[in-house]
């Protein structure tokens, strides 16, 4: 066998079981304990290997793990794009191998930090904060960490509203590390240094005991606090339905929505939540009693019905003429009268525009089902009773910072988030939807109520926990109670992402002294070589 590839060996099954691990722990398989053991077997290896080896176990850990989490990506690209079967493979093939080189950055860095001429200790916790800042600053499609991994369990989730989900993401990362250093220990034959381990498990019990100490606390605020009461419509309408231009397909999409929501018990509902493209055509600029086309038709029965029930009503639709169209949230009030809008601000690459279409006009269109839409211009806010909701629209509700500036700029009480997963077929996609959302409502301390076309719907309380969950192709038209506390701001709502900027500094300082422990050394071997 060849030296190099001899070599190579123990760094690509390293990334393989890494990657395996990393990919259990999220849905679909969802076995979240393998997180903190995930990164053990790369960083176990990382400092035995040069840079290439280390970019490429890393590349190696990224492209699998990621080939396997957004599986989902086949039929999502064969529903919303028409790609043929070989052609939606090819979309994972080539997004798991571009976004891989995230993980193989990832191993780089982790690589340099472990050689540092420091503690084992110290080495740790800078691996933690290396995790941690290449998670927050490079580019990724769908922003997971090894943090969302514990979003069905909210005591691990209480040290977010000072953090971030970063937090979570550092402590998990520490107790990988440790472990790595010991058993990297072992495997030399050397007697295991205690310190990082001791100083791994203070840290996750401390976090622990936070959460333990704190969620009980918000649970008994979010028992006592004002609710609201809100119908939450999933009409589980597929993507065949969603494409077809058949009017008849349309207008039964719509008398669907209506007699789900009309036959539901309304008399202590206090406003209606459709999911987002709830509206079968392009909402229209205005109401125009009489008109033959068939979105004011639609329109029309919209306003009708929300007249006669008596109850606002939010839902997603299409808006503005060809050209600058956008994805919209329409609140009509009581009086069937539209009584607030927002746009979509954070558009999702490939699925509602196409990257560089803007700089390069002839790529618009040239992928079907890929969108032309307009970025919306401000947040907004929708009133409630006398509760003020900051609306988002299905992907923006991922990214944490987004949703704290959108929060604050409406002074919110709630959060409501519009989403339709429908395009993702049977998969975990919708999980992992909702796993990402889950820790804004700890950040933050607002519950999060998320309307979704075919699942997951829900109510994510202050606490973490989620209530009121749909199954994935289900009808549902559920009144679900949402709860209001009066909880102020976190630390993480006021001061942002600094932990993760933390990490990032202490990630920069390393490399540079990394690199200046390089120069040093490359300056040695060339006067002992003279």
């Amino acid at each position: 066998m060849n030296s190099r590839v001899y070599r190579a060996l123990p760094v690509v099954a390293a990334g393989v079981l890494t990657g395996v691990m990393t990919a259990l722990s999220y849905p679909d398989i969802g076995a979240w304990p393998l997180a903190p053991l995930a990164l053990v077997p790369l960083l176990a290896v990382l400092p035995s290997v040069g840079r290439g080896g280390a970019w490429f176990g890393g590349w190696t850990a990224g492209a699998l793990s990621l080939g396997v989490i957004f599986h989902w990506l086949v039929p999502t690209a064969i529903n919303l794009a028409g790609f043929p079967d070989w052609g939606a493979v090819l979309v994972l093939v080539a997004y798991s191998l571009v976004f891989g080189l995230d993980f193989a950055v990832l191993a780089f860095v982790c690589r340099e930090v472990l050689l540092l001429r420091v503690a084992a200790w110290a080495r740790m916790l800078l691996v933690a904060a290396a995790v941690v800042a290449t998670d927050f600053g490079l580019p990724h499609l769908f922003p997971f960490t090894l943090g969302n991994t514990f979003w069905r369990h909210p005591t691990l989730l209480q040290g977010a509203e000072w953090t971030g989900i970063e937090g979570a993401t550092f402590v998990t990362v520490a107790l990988s590390a440790a472990l790595a250093l010991a058993l990297r220990d072992l495997w030399q034959r050397r007697r295991p240094t205690l310190v990082p381990l001791a100083v791994s498990l203070i840290l996750v019990a401390t976090w622990v005991g936070y959460g333990m100490f704190r969620l009980p606390q918000v649970r008994e605020l979010e028992a006592s606090a004002p609710t609201l009461k809100l119908l939450l419509v999933q009409p589980d309408i597929r993507p065949h339905e969603r494409r077809s231009r058949d009017p008849v397909v349309r207008d039964g999409m719509l008398g669907r929505l209506l007699s789900m929501t009309l036959g539901a018990d309304l008399t202590a509902v206090d406003a209606i939540v459709w999911p987002e493209g709830a509206a079968p055509y392009e909402w229209p600029s205005a109401i125009v009693k009489g008109a033959a086309d068939a979105p004011s038709r639609a329109a029309i029965r919209i306003s009708d019905a929300v007249r006669e029930m008596g109850k606002p009503l939010v839902f997603g639709t299409i808006t503005g003429l060809k050209g600058s169209r956008r994805n919209s949230m329409v609140m009509l009030g009581p009086d069937g009268l539209e009584a607030g809008r927002y746009d979509k601000r954070r558009l999702l690459a490939f699925g509602e525009y196409l990257p560089l279409s803007d700089t390069f006009p002839f790529l618009k269109g040239s992928i079907p089902g890929v969108g032309n839409m307009k970025e919306g211009e401000s947040f907004g806010a929708f009133r409630i009773r006398e509760f003020v909701a900051s609306p988002s629209i299905c992907y923006e509700a991922v990214h944490a910072n987004f949703t704290r500036e959108a929060v604050q700029d409406a002074n919110a009480d709630l959060i409501v988030n519009l989403t339709n997963d429908g395009w993702f077929g049977a998969s975990g996609a919708p999980s992992q939807h909702l796993m990402v959302q889950v820790p804004r409502s700890v950040e933050l301390r607002r519950s999060l109520v998320r309307s979704t076309m075919t699942g997951i719907s829900a109510v994510v309380s202050p606490s973490g926990d989620i209530w009121a969950e749909t199954g994935v192709y289900q009808r549902s038209a559920q009144v679900v109670t949402v709860p209001v506390p009066a909880m102020g701001s976190t630390p993480f709502a006021v001061y942002g992402p600094v932990f993760a900027w933390a990490c990032v500094l202490a990630t920069f300082g390393s490399l540079l002294a990394a690199a200046m422990n390089y120069r040093k050394g490359k300056k040695s071997r060339s006067t002992t070589t003279g």
